[in-house]
């Protein structure tokens, strides 16, 4: 455990206080053209004396200000942060009007975009940059790295999103249902699997197991309406299904040649682990570790479990 990590009970207190003013001294804000020249929003994060650089891909309704805590530990060991908030996402352009929804055409709509903010990020690298990604993040940068398999030194993969979990339905019924919805009209509409969002979410239905780790996000979601992002349309789903096939390619894994560490949680309900383990038998170099007690936000969970994530997380990048 190192020195500088802030334990669940001081987080009310030490976050607006001290953690908050300090992100917001080394921030930066920055806009990049998307593939289609619409507006992206990315933050980066500069310490005094940065020695490398790490980029962060969200996972799926999130944005920068969900990642305060990870931000903060990557500063205090000297990484320069960059965070690009994903089409549909936060600050970012939007296909629909509906801020609560998220929808693309086609999930490579975000690798193309990831292109355009690699352009912008790497002249400014400290060395070549590390990789972390969560969940559908995860699925946006092995797409990127199956076509640039060069760029970064290592890649943090947590809870990657290599096939959503579908409840038992059979992906292919599941595949059917939303690709008829789509071509009948329902394509940038809210799906049957997403529910509206009602104002706040409840810790009890969350992905996290930290009740202070939940609050402090929450309070800031609240009360930031393009921060209300909380489900898809009929295309969103639809594409997230079709991932796997994407990323499974023969040949494309393989191409993946960076040291790999992946981050499964045990009570994971949201993505599925048999894809998972498909993904990382492919991986040339990968370290696999699964967190006891976690739930699909690994980064959101008790004290022992997210202090040992954490340096994991760091040890990896460090060695």
């Amino acid at each position: 455990m190192r020195d500088f990590y802030v334990p669940a009970k001081e987080i009310a207190a030490f976050f607006p206080a001290t953690l908050i003013p300090y992100l917001e001294e080394k921030r930066r804000d920055g806009r990049v053209r998307g593939y289609d020249g619409q507006s992206l929003y990315y933050a980066v994060f500069t310490p005094e004396n940065p020695t490398k650089t790490v980029v962060i891909s969200h996972g799926f309704t999130e944005s920068v200000e969900k990642y305060h805590e990870m931000i903060y530990y990557f500063l205090k060991c000297g990484f320069a942060v960059w965070m690009l908030e994903h089409r549909g996402h936060g600050r970012s352009c939007r296909a629909v009007t509906d801020q609560t929804l998220t929808h693309i055409d086609r999930f490579e709509e975000y690798v193309d975009d990831f292109t355009a903010f690699m352009d912008e990020v790497l002249p400014h690298s400290v060395g070549k940059p590390y990789f972390f990604a969560h969940s559908m993040g995860c699925a946006i940068g092995a797409l990127w790295m199956e076509k640039h398999p060069d760029v970064f030194q290592k890649a943090f993969l947590s809870s990657p999103m290599i096939q959503p979990e579908s409840n038992g339905v059979p992906i292919p019924i599941a595949k059917a249902v939303l690709g008829c919805a789509s071509l009948f009209g329902k394509r940038k509409k809210r799906a049957f699997i997403s529910a509206p969002y009602e104002g706040k979410e409840t810790f009890e239905s969350s992905c996290k197991t930290c009740r202070e780790r939940f609050d402090e996000y929450e309070v800031i979601k609240e009360a930031t309406p393009h921060f209300h992002t909380t489900c898809s349309t009929y295309g969103w789903a639809y594409q997230s299904l079709r991932v796997r096939r994407q990323l499974m390619k023969k040949g494309a894994v393989e191409k993946i040649t960076v040291p790999v560490w992946m981050a499964l949680a045990a009570c994971d309900t949201v993505v599925s682990r048999s894809a998972q383990t498909a993904f990382a038998a492919r991986l040339p170099h990968c370290t696999t570790r699964i967190y006891e007690d976690a739930k699909h936000e690994i980064f959101g969970s008790n004290d022992q479990t997210v202090f040992t994530y954490y340096d994991d997380l760091l040890t990896f990048f460090d060695t």
